[in-house]
């Protein structure tokens, strides 16, 4: 039934196409959107798929579109499809007969193609500032330069202070208080005080808590090595210290083992903390 559409569609314009909207199905994918990117500076075609209230992307390589396409329309029997390029509207609808009828109208819109996917992102961290801790963890050269194997790495980091950023109505007149538990080599943690002390000048102490006393040592080295006077490191047990600050503003536990969460939420909760960023541990 759909051969027609699939046909048309398998041959449009990547550079002249803006989306292509299916809708109107039984099936649990209630909608899918179709729209052209450069994905590593290729041409490709991302779907997004809205199921139920949450959206699930899939980038699809020019060779397999048909294949996909394909398959899309097998597991969602869409009965309404509308294709948008820079000269048409084009329509298909099933009728009850199961028949697919098409109409098409000049695009007056002018609506044109974006192919961001790739876009440059104005990043927090940017290549070429002077910050030793990525030198360290092999993202950046010794000049600070971004290693090219390492870009995810570094877009991963951006990503965890652009978190950060977003949560916390900052007030750079502020003394911050920093609480992490099961802190491990603290990468991450170096980078958020790089970024809050020496970019946005906050006065900001962050205390990092492990079991492992011999991460715990490495890391103050490493912050004595950078100079970092207000980051400091203690070895404990999570489930059996006593936090003796007075006053915490924001928690961070990022994959503390097993049930180190756990206690990480209960004491934010005991000590009234009103920032809270956290992932379970993705092994237990």
């Amino acid at each position: 039934m759909y051969k027609d559409l699939i046909d048309e569609i398998s041959c449009l314009s990547h550079d002249k196409t803006f989306k292509i909207v299916f809708s109107k199905t039984a099936s649990e994918t209630i909608k899918a959107v179709i729209k052209p990117i450069i994905h590593k500076r290729q041409k490709a075609w991302q779907c997004e798929k809205i199921f139920q209230n949450a959206a699930f992307h899939e980038n699809i390589p020019e060779s397999s579109f048909r294949s996909f396409l394909d398959r899309l329309l097998e597991e969602n029997p869409y009965k309404h499809i509308h294709i948008i390029t820079l000269e048409s509207l084009i329509t298909y609808r099933v009728s009850k007969k199961l028949t697919l009828h098409r109409t098409i109208s000049s695009n007056k819109t002018a609506l044109k193609p974006s192919f961001d996917h790739d876009r440059k992102k104005n990043y927090l961290l940017t290549d070429g500032m002077m910050i030793q801790p990525l030198v360290d963890l092999g993202v950046f050269t010794q000049d600070f330069r971004i290693v090219k194997a390492k870009y995810n790495k570094f877009r991963q980091i951006n990503s965890f202070l652009e978190i950060i950023n977003s949560g916390f109505n900052w007030d750079t007149g502020k003394k911050l208080n920093i609480v992490e538990f099961g802190c491990g080599k603290s990468y991450l943690t170096f980078i958020l005080y790089h970024y809050l002390v020496l970019i946005k000048k906050m006065d900001v102490k962050i205390t990092g808590y492990d079991i492992k006393s011999e991460e715990v040592d490495l890391c103050n080295r490493l912050a004595q090595k950078y100079e970092y006077k207000n980051l400091v490191f203690k070895h404990g047990d999570i489930s059996k210290i006593t936090l003796c600050q007075s006053k915490i503003d924001i928690f961070v536990t990022l994959h503390a083992c097993d049930t180190a969460t756990d206690y990480a939420l209960y004491h934010a909760i005991q000590k009234k903390v009103k920032f809270v960023f956290s992932v379970p541990c993705c092994h237990k």
